[in-house]
Order: structure tokens, then C-alpha cells, then sequence
């Protein structure tokens, strides 16, 4: 469903993301008519929780995309600025995700906003911190253990993986080694987990390896 007239006529695909998460493959489309779409291409979910996107396009801006998970039932989606899903469980779960993430957000922004125009002292930039980082924790948590309680399917890598500004390194390393063999074995996974072992090798937090070399005289040190 989209909120008003001005949505219609615009085009609307069906989509999947590709195994490496950096393109979109387009199932079906359609156009938005009287505020509303249908497609004609059925949507198989084979027992493990996928995802796909309704992606609105329009001349003056890019493509929106709105996901949600095609259970059996029927499906709820509003399209537009807000974006709400409903319908089935799983859709139901990821919407509570989305809404408790929105509220987290917004008390986070209500912090910087306070002190946006405050004089930038050392004790209010301390009183800052002290405020924001509470609300941060909540915030990757929340990310964290939705991730990590949907692992296994395609639900808890999405949103792990497009999570990178608020988990920490080795969160991110820990949901890597916990995803299906088809995703560990993708190269979005070999690029990924070099780069957080290198992060947190910078940060202190990990372990270097152990290397052998040899000396000008041949010896192994």
C-alpha cells in the first residue's frame, strides 16, 4: 500500500539481494495503481527464512527499498517515508526490530541535538559521552542479539552485515563464524573477516600470528 496519489504510476520491482549483498536481482515488477501493486510471480520461501525487496522507483530520486520476508500468509506493507510490515511472524519480529531500532535512534539524536549548540568545553564534551554512550550500547545490543538469533537465515546476515558502524569487530567475526556454509564460503565473507581481524589487531583486541622467517644465514627465526 503507499500513503498517497503521488505514488501512483510510479514502477515497483520484486527483488532478491545477490549471495555477495552488492546488487540487487529483479524477480517481477509492476506499477503502484489507486495506491496499490500486485505481482504476479510467486514467492517461494523453501523453509529457510529469506528476504526480499519491494524497490519503488521514481524520475526525481533513487530507488526506495523496503524488505520483508515472504511467509505464507498474507503480508502487510506500507511504502513511502514510513515503512511498516505485518502480517506474519516473522514479519511481525523484524517490524518490533525496525520500531525498537527507530526509538533508540531518535533518543540518540535527542542527545546531540542538545548539545549541538552548547559551547564545546571539555566537561560538556564529557557530559556528552556520558549520555551518549548508554543509549550507543542499547543500540548495538538491540543490532547484536536480533542478528545473532537469526543467523542461520538470510533475516539475521542482513542485518549483521549492514550493521558495520555499530558492532564491534569481533561481534562481527563471532556472526560470521555462525552463518550457513553458503554465505561463509562467499567472497562478501572472505573480504569481510581479514579486515575485522585487521581491525582488531589495531585496536589491541586481537591476537597476531605466528609467522617464520629465516635469518641472512638460512636459520628460522
Amino acid at each position: 500500500v503507499a500513503p498517497d496519489n503521488s505514488f501512483n504510476n510510479l514502477k515497483v520491482y520484486l527483488q532478491e539481494l545477490n549471495e555477495d549483498r552488492n546488487n540487487f536481482i529483479n524477480i517481477d515488477s509492476t506499477e503502484i495503481k489507486d495506491q496499490k501493486f500486485t505481482f504476479s510471480e510467486t514467492i517461494e520461501n523453501n523453509n529457510n527464512t529469506t528476504i526480499r525487496f519491494i524497490s519503488v522507483y521514481s524520475d526525481e530520486t533513487k530507488p526506495s527499498q523496503y524488505l520483508f520476508v515472504p511467509d505464507e500468509g498474507v503480508i502487510k506493507m506500507t511504502v513511502g517515508d514510513t515503512h511498516t510490515i505485518s502480517g506474519t511472524p516473522k514479519n511481525d519480529e523484524i517490524q518490533a526490530f525496525f520500531n525498537e531500532q527507530d526509538s533508540i535512534q531518535t533518543e540518540l539524536k535527542a542527545v546531540i541535538d542538545k548539545y549541538a549548540n552548547v559551547i564545546q568545553s571539555t566537561p560538556n564534551q564529557i557530559k556528552r559521552s556520558e549520555e551518549l554512550r548508554p543509549i550507543a550500547n542499547r543500540l548495538q545490543k538491540n543490532v547484536y542479539d536480533f542478528a545473532k538469533a537469526n543467523i542461520q537465515n538470510y533475516v539475521g546476515e542482513f542485518i549483521a552485515f549492514s550493521s558495520y558502524g555499530i558492532l564491534s569487530s569481533s561481534q562481527i567475526l563471532e556472526l560470521v563464524s555462525l552463518t550457513r556454509p553458503e554465505f561463509r564460503n562467499s567472497d562478501l565473507a572472505k573480504q569481510i573477516v581479514p579486515y575485522y581481524e585487521a581491525e582488531m589487531i589495531k585496536d589491541g583486541e586481537g591476537l597476531y600470528k605466528d609467522i617464520q622467517l629465516k635469518n641472512p644465514d638460512g636459520k628460522s627465526i
